[in-house]
């Protein structure tokens, strides 16, 4: 286990958290775009190359993703066989990132180009909306950059509303197209229920909520606590998380976008939490932001994790900083993969 070079004697590790559903799950999917001599093709890599695979069809994708994934092929050949000079303005075409609100049952769809044709968006888009009655709307997003980023800085409205309209758990949430949300809403839902029930909070308490994204766990908090205080490198999911919190009626419940490494900065001491929750990319969390959470000296921490060995390595540097690792919760968050998300309680010593 990654975990074992952690474990106290103390240590409970819970068994995991089985998921449901576990096909069709995927409400986000970013796809690939590629054209060879006769027709265009929608998908994923193929593993350890270049070339666009059928993937219009991925069972662990919702079902309204592989329909959009489906009629944008069948639009984008049907283009090609009426008008065979378009290949040229369809291989500037990178990615089609779709977004699904299992909510509402609407679906928000962004091509990625190397160049804007509007045009041709623009024909593509409304073959799309004949197709798809529950399309809320379509937004382009320029990256002419090559490398593994999907997203370019740049992103426009085409057509429809400007963002996405969901509910996970008891709140709804607005999701704008390059919004991180995680892939399974019914394991993210159970996440941030977890969180709440572990970190006990009372009226009188603060919270604060680091990698805070849109906003799932601080209002899961917010509940509860006297004031919830979220920190989110991202401006524009800062600014979608200040909305989540007003539109949920959550008025103790505040986002500031800052680096987490600024945390001195963005919260003063008179806002000392009593408790910290942090959910960080792949990397874990920097030795720096560790040192600066225990500064704050919260009673408990809840660190919600997608990699175990990052997660191990950071509950190490939390134990020397004060901070025993008391309860752990493995969540099958990604069903028919390997990977796990996991929820750590902590406790200063």
């Amino acid at each position: 286990s990654a975990l074992a070079p952690t474990a106290n004697k103390d240590l409970e590790i819970r068994p995991i958290q089985p998921a449901e559903p576990t096909l069709g799950y995927r409400t986000t999917a970013k796809l690939s775009i590629g054209t060879n001599s006769s027709r265009a093709q929608v998908g994923l890599f193929d593993w350890g190359t270049r070339f666009v695979g059928e993937t219009t069809r991925c069972p662990s994708h919702h079902q309204l993703v592989n329909l959009v994934a489906r009629a944008t092929e069948e639009e984008l050949n049907r283009l090609l066989r009426k008008t065979p000079a378009s290949k040229e303005s369809i291989s500037s075409l990178r990615h089609l990132v779709v977004r699904v609100s299992p909510g509402s049952g609407k679906v928000m769809i962004t091509f990625v180009v190397r160049q804007d044709d509007r045009q041709l968006l623009k024909t593509l888009g409304k073959g799309l909306q004949r197709r798809i009655p529950t399309l809320a709307s379509i937004h382009v997003n320029l990256n002419r950059r090559e490398g593994p980023q999907v997203f370019g800085r740049e992103t426009h409205l085409l057509w429809g509303h400007p963002d996405l309209l969901d509910k996970v758990g008891n709140h709804w949430v607005l999701l704008s197209p390059e919004s991180f949300f995680q892939a399974h809403h019914e394991q993210a839902a159970w996440i941030y229920a977890l969180a709440r029930k572990w970190a006990a909070l009372s009226s009188k308490e603060s919270a604060l909520d680091l990698y805070s994204g849109v906003g799932g766990i601080a209002m899961s908090l917010a509940e509860d606590a006297g004031r919830v205080i979220g920190i989110e490198i991202s401006e524009a999911a800062a600014r979608d998380a200040s909305r989540n919190a007003e539109r949920n009626g959550l008025r103790n419940c505040t986002f500031r976008a800052a680096k987490a490494e600024d945390i001195a900065h963005a919260v003063h001491s008179r806002e000392a939490p009593a408790v910290v929750t942090l959910n960080p990319p792949r990397a874990g969390a920097s030795p720096t932001v560790l040192a600066q959470l225990a500064q704050l000296a919260p009673s408990r921490m809840i660190y919600v994790s997608c990699n175990p060995e990052t997660l191990a390595r950071d509950l190490l540097n939390l134990r020397r900083l004060g901070y025993v690792a008391r309860r752990v919760q493995p969540v099958d968050m990604f069903p028919q993969t390997a990977h796990v998300e996991t929820v750590a309680l902590l406790e200063s010593r």
